[in-house]
């Protein structure tokens, strides 16, 4: 009977930690991708008189540019705006003077912070948003299948914006932290290449044991 009881309280503990985790993830990983990613911005952007700010990081990693302006430049080619609209709006210094311009401005707020360029599923996407069916074509018609796409369109609207949260989240810090001067990066830096170092290692120790 202890026996039993203890595999309960184990599977239920594992099965806590499991759902925990599922629902973590997205987070984790948004941030984690802002935490690893601004030595690439500096390979990317080289000689780039802009401070690494918080929104200039995030635009980089959502693929939009180096900088805030290079994306409102872009996206005043789409809107049929000036860059200057494009800002004002964005940072809610000018009102907009029609609904056409209130759905830009939503547009424009969405896709400088929850949406990569290069990924819309669909034309008729709006950003940060999931397309169409979601996961839904990967299944089949049965209603096993279906519901296995429901779920799945269920977390994936979840997951999302959790992801992005977590980019934005860990822009703010990589920009505040690197803001405090050049040994804050030099300290970075370290941190990273022993994480690699760690990393590497386990991976060559998992290739060791599956060759031998």
């Amino acid at each position: 009977m202890k026996i039993l009881s203890g595999l309960a309280v184990g599977a239920l503990g594992l099965g806590s930690l499991v759902l925990a985790a599922t629902f973590i993830l997205p987070w984790a990983g948004g941030y984690g991708y802002a935490a690893t990613f601004f030595y690439a911005y500096d390979y990317a952007c080289p000689g780039k008189s802009a401070p690494l700010t918080q929104d200039n990081y995030r635009v980089f990693l959502l693929n939009r540019g180096c900088s805030l302006d290079d994306a409102a430049q872009d996206l005043a080619r789409e809107y049929r705006k000036t860059p200057e609209r494009v800002m004002a709006l964005y940072r809610g210094e000018a009102q907009p003077q029609s609904a056409d311009e209130v759905m830009i401005t939503d547009a424009i707020r969405a896709e400088l912070k929850q949406s990569f360029k290069p990924f819309a599923l669909a034309a008729n996407c709006k950003p940060g948003e999931i397309c169409n069916e979601g996961l839904s074509p990967f299944w089949g018609d049965d209603v096993v299948s279906r519901l296995f796409a429901k779920a799945g369109d269920l977390y994936l609207g979840y997951a999302v914006p959790m992801f992005y949260d977590g980019l934005g989240m860990g822009a703010h810090h990589i920009a505040a932290v690197l803001a405090s001067g050049p040994l804050a990066k030099g300290v970075l830096f370290v941190v990273y290449a022993i994480g690699a170092a760690f990393l590497l290692n386990f991976v060559w120790g998992l290739l060791r044991k599956a060759i031998s």
